[in-house]
């Protein structure tokens, strides 16, 4: 009755059926809708939990979209972050959960139960702590690794693995872009050649985002596409979606990411250095993610702000490679030499800063600074001095 009352309401709302509590129930729903000619009309998308049986197999006889709406872990388990612990809130298991929805079950969509929950549970990507601060989950960026490159629109294609520890499945997206996305569960890293045919073009680029226990969807060097093949290596127990932009097919949809140099870089063992990278997108509202190789022992960068920090550890002549992606898979990059020299010696004093982000949200943040002598006399008349990048500034100290 439902069907037929929303219908000729006139109103655009479609239906969906039935949310079964696991993929067992839901074979029986959905034999019985396809039995009745009149709900098989009105129902465009079936559902189902994933909680007395994960999505693996096909909907015998149903050919409409299949979502999976509702699942999670352990809710009564404390808060579990991790990416791979081996237990079912681990983001690695959910890696699985959905490789196996997606490319089993035939599924459209996979949801998680909640994306925030303020419960000290596992019900949520992120826990919205008592103190006002969020905490994101491995499996968020396990669902990101999917959610931010197979777009709206898109269309499952053929892909297939010579080793049976590395799942890939592979997304065509409605501009042009292929995401395929490769899921290493083996406890070393494997060096794979992949082979593209039909996908618009032979020659590109493909752009790595990588996430494991100590990466979360980081941009990794650009690899060029030649004829229509490329080759990476995948770490061990990670996940990693390639997007491939093959020339001439629009791509990212014209996105130009434009990543301005530092200059080159000039620092000294065992004193804290810090340089912001800067990077635009020619589209609004597109959120970049960096990463930077080559960089001196004992730096990093900040994927998500782009800044890089640390101490230097070790006397080097760096060539800096730093890259800035938006979420359709366009990047830019700049290239800079970071020179590293020797600490100073004797028994003078030695000024020693080190300067730490504490905090930061869409518009702000908050940092420390910290001065020490290292020497083994005082020092006096001492001055610091630094340069915010951008339009930065302190409005409370």
């Amino acid at each position: 009755m439902v069907g037929p009352a929303v219908k000729s309401s006139g109103l655009s709302t479609q239906i969906e059926c039935c949310d079964a509590t696991g993929w067992p129930n839901t074979g029986s729903y959905a034999s019985a809708v396809e039995a009745d000619p009149t709900a098989l009309a009105d129902t465009a998308v079936f559902s189902s939990h994933g909680y007395s049986g994960a999505p693996t197999t096909p909907l015998a006889g149903w050919t409409k979209p299949v979502w999976e709406t509702e699942w999670f872990g352990n809710d009564s388990a404390a808060w579990d972050p991790a990416w791979d612990d081996g237990t079912a809130d681990s983001a690695l298991t959910w890696a699985q959960h959905i490789y196996q929805g997606l490319t089993g079950a035939n599924l459209s969509a996979f949801l998680f139960w909640q994306g925030a929950d303020p419960n000290n549970g596992n019900g949520g990507l992120v826990f919205l702590q008592s103190n006002g601060t969020a905490a994101a989950s491995g499996r968020l960026w396990a669902f990101a690794n999917y959610s931010r490159y197979i777009r709206p629109g898109a269309v499952r294609i053929g892909s297939t693995s010579s080793n049976s520890g590395v799942d890939i499945s592979a997304y065509k997206n409605t501009d042009g872009t292929v995401a395929v996305v490769a899921l290493n569960t083996l406890s070393s890293s494997d060096t794979i050649s992949y082979s593209t045919s039909g996908i618009g073009g032979t020659s590109g680029t493909v752009t790595p985002w990588l996430t494991n226990g100590s990466s979360n969807v980081a941009a990794q060097p650009a690899i060029g596409l030649s004829g229509g093949a490329f080759s990476a290596t995948i770490p061990a127990r990670s996940l990693v979606t390639y997007v491939v932009k093959p020339s001439g097919t629009g791509g990212s949809g014209g996105n130009t990411v434009t990543v301005t140099s530092p200059g080159n870089q000039t620092g000294t063992v065992g004193t804290p250095a810090s340089v912001q990278v800067e990077a635009s997108d020619s589209a609004a509202g597109q959120t970049l993610t960096y990463g930077a190789t080559g960089l001196p022992a004992g730096l990093s960068i900040n994927s998500a702000t782009g800044l890089i920090s640390g101490t230097p550890s070790a006397t080097a002549s760096s060539t800096v490679t730093v890259t800035a992606a938006d979420t359709t898979g366009a990047s830019g990059s700049a290239v800079f030499t970071w020179t590293i020299g020797g600490g100073g010696g004797g028994g003078g004093g030695t000024c020693h800063v080190t300067y730490t982000t504490t905090s930061q949200w869409a518009g702000g943040f908050t940092a420390s600074v910290a001065i020490s002598d290292t020497g083994t006399s005082a020092i006096s008349n001492w001055t610091l001095a630094f340069t915010f990048a951008g339009d930065q500034k302190i409005s409370n100290a």
